[in-house]
């Protein structure tokens, strides 16, 4: 599924890793129901390296480590032919697991 990448406002949260939680409950992601797998969501590469170069100049070195290791997969080989601002939700990138049985 093809959606818009969530406009947020990097200033308006207190950490990189706050911010990262929001793009992805802009995308529907609900942490109490779903799981997420991030390399499931493929992102234009233009538009990832914009938000890690964003994330290092507000929060250094930390703030872009940490869009490479949980923010959405960018997608170099350009295999969706995704345009810029786009992204592509793979199959079980968000699962819903709120009625999975503890056994």
């Amino acid at each position: 599924m093809r959606k818009a990448v969530p406009r947020l406002n990097i200033e308006d949260y207190p950490s990189v890793f706050e911010f990262i939680l929001e793009f992805y409950r802009q995308l529907g992601w609900d942490p109490k129901r779903h799981e997420l797998d991030p390399y499931k969501i493929k992102m234009h590469p233009e538009t990832w390296q914009q938000i890690c170069s964003s994330l290092l100049d507000n929060w250094g070195l930390e703030g872009s480590m940490a869009w490479m290791n949980y923010g959405p997969s960018g997608d170099e080989g350009e295999h969706y032919g995704l345009e810029l601002n786009q992204l592509e939700i793979g199959e079980g990138a968000i699962i819903d697991v709120s009625r999975r049985q503890m056994g």
